[in-house]
């Protein structure tokens, strides 16, 4: 009875000297012993805190608390963005675009008047250049082949002024006058003159309804003179009538016609304007909603950078994690040992004092030597608490200086990736530049080669054909008789003629002066080409 009170009262002190122990031999890394201590460990809470860090958004706007999630890492969803067509979108799709990507239509199909190169489109890469629009040529004349179709924008330009050849008088004139919209009659007025014989020089009055004298210092003629040469009068009154004639209803018909080709030019070149101006806010669209996706590209990689915060927050998260592992472990480990070291000394001594006690028959021996012995064992635990401190101590320094090499080499690593990544973009980036400009220059050649090929082959076979009609005409003109009238006779023919796909036709007339004499004509006609001639034959007898 006696042996099992001693043993009850040793194993109360041996609970009361393990809890004291335990607090000091639990050396916690950090921020533990200051602020959650044993009972979270005890407790078994690993990581004592929740680790945040401050992030930045796509949009450069910063975001505070954000959580160290060791599994799912940066949310890639905060980070949002723009597709071609306006979409939000957020890197959370894990696609990837590059500038040529980001594609859109010309609004030149919008205008049934202007014209751009079949397949052309809009990219973030890709400026728009005025010189790839074109519009209708008003002028255009499928006939002509040195017409052009289609005239290229100048952006910085303006709509064409068109000119046309008026025909005028050619006694007076050069038989045509260079006529814009613009032009008024009085502008032709210039034009008109005459050279008589001598060193006189007639031109038209201001007004046109009389004639100047040039060469007399430009006074004016007064065609009612009787002086005045009736020949000379009658040349000079024709030259006014002329350019009454030139001035009148025709002239209106030309400026009437010429004015509707200006406007439609005006307008065709207003709509090519307009396409280009439209397709250069696109454009511009296309590089904005392309650079928000360069954006958040690089903010994710900024955020998940090895100097980040989010990367710090990550180390502080894991380093906790580590601590309070290692704190748990030894904490456990403390109470296990000293609680069994301690149990089996008690059981030892309390055999002891029993057998003591029944020896020596005093319990005041027994509660002597049990004091002897606790005291004793305190100061052991002590011991052991400091050089568990030290130890501890020393490993948190190990680990610390291990992770911050760890730390640097993750750091060059990332950099030395990054630059790879970025050399390789711009490379790629070249080469596609590259290729579009061979492919360009390429089509560009195909298209004049063509061209060229094209009209020389017209100009021959429209030289072929011409010559084929010329020799035609010569055939028939060749069958109309020229010959063999008298006096006073006439004499009517046709004739027909073929050679190599052209026909002609041919009609001519002889008439006879004298019995010796005759005069004769004749035209022959090709599609639109005319052939004429002349002559005069002369008959008479040897015998």
């Amino acid at each position: 009875m006696k042996k099992r009170i001693i043993l009850t009262s040793l194993l109360a002190i041996v609970a009361t000297c393990g809890a004291a122990s335990a607090e000091t031999d639990v050396t916690f890394a950090g921020d533990y012993t200051a602020t959650t201590g044993i009972n979270a460990v005890s407790a078994g809470t690993p990581g004592a805190y929740s680790f945040t860090y401050s992030g930045t958004a796509a949009d450069g706007s910063v975001v505070e608390n954000i959580a160290s999630d060791t599994g799912a890492g940066v949310a890639k969803n905060q980070f949002n963005y723009s597709l071609a067509d306006g979409t939000a979108a957020d890197l959370s799709d894990d696609m990837s675009y590059v500038a040529t990507d980001y594609v859109a239509e010309t609004a030149a199909s919008d205008y049934a008047n202007v014209h751009v190169e079949d397949g052309y489109g809009l990219n973030a890469a890709d400026s728009v250049v005025d010189s790839n629009y074109s519009y209708v040529n008003p002028q255009y004349d499928a006939s002509d082949e040195t017409s052009q179709q289609y005239i290229v924008l100048d952006k910085d330009g303006a709509a064409r002024t068109l000119h046309t050849n008026y025909a005028t008088n050619s006694t007076y004139t050069n038989g045509s006058a260079d006529i814009t919209a613009t032009t008024t009659a009085t502008d032709l007025i210039d034009l008109y003159s005459y050279q008589a014989e001598g060193t006189h020089l007639y031109k038209l009055s201001e007004d046109g309804t009389g004639v100047r004298d040039i060469t007399n210092d430009g006074q004016a003629v007064d065609l009612g003179n009787p002086a005045i040469d009736p020949v000379l009068r009658g040349i000079l009154q024709g030259m006014i009538d002329a350019y009454a004639a030139d001035s009148g209803d025709a002239f209106t018909t030309a400026l009437d016609a010429l004015n509707v080709l200006q406007t439609q030019e005006n307008d065709n070149f207003a709509d090519a304007l307009d396409a280009y101006n439209a397709d250069v806010t696109t454009q511009g669209t296309l590089e904005s909603n392309f650079g928000t996706y360069t954006t958040a590209v690089n903010a994710y990689g900024a955020e998940t950078a090895a100097n980040s915060n989010y990367q710090i927050a990550l180390n502080n998260h894991n380093a906790d994690t580590e601590k309070f592992n290692s704190a748990s472990a030894l904490y456990n480990s403390s109470i296990e040992t000293t609680l069994d070291g301690t149990l089996t000394s008690a059981k030892e001594y309390a055999d002891s004092l029993a057998d003591n006690y029944d020896a020596a028959g005093s319990a005041e021996t027994a509660e002597t030597n049990a004091k002897e012995y606790s005291d004793a064992n305190l100061g052991a635990a002590k011991s052991y608490a400091d050089e568990k401190d030290a130890s501890t101590l020393a490993s948190a320094q190990e680990y610390s200086d291990a992770n911050l090499v760890a730390a640097k080499s993750y750091a060059d690593d990332k950099d030395a990736l990054t630059l790879a990544s970025a050399q390789n973009y711009t490379d790629d980036q070249i080469e596609v530049a590259m290729n579009n400009m061979r492919d360009y220059a390429d089509t560009r050649d195909a298209l004049v080669l063509n061209q060229a090929n094209a009209y020389t082959d017209k100009r021959i076979e429209k030289l072929d054909k011409d010559l084929s009609a010329g020799i035609a005409s010569s055939a028939a003109l060749s069958s109309v008789a020229v010959s063999g009238v008298k006096k006073g006779e006439v004499s009517f023919g046709a004739g027909f003629g073929h050679h190599n796909s052209q026909s002609a036709a041919a009609f001519g007339a002889v008439m006879g002066l004298s019995d010796g004499w005759s005069v004769n004509a004749g035209a022959g006609f090709s599609n639109s080409n005319v052939t004429v001639r002349a002559g005069t034959n002369y008959k008479f007898k040897l015998f």
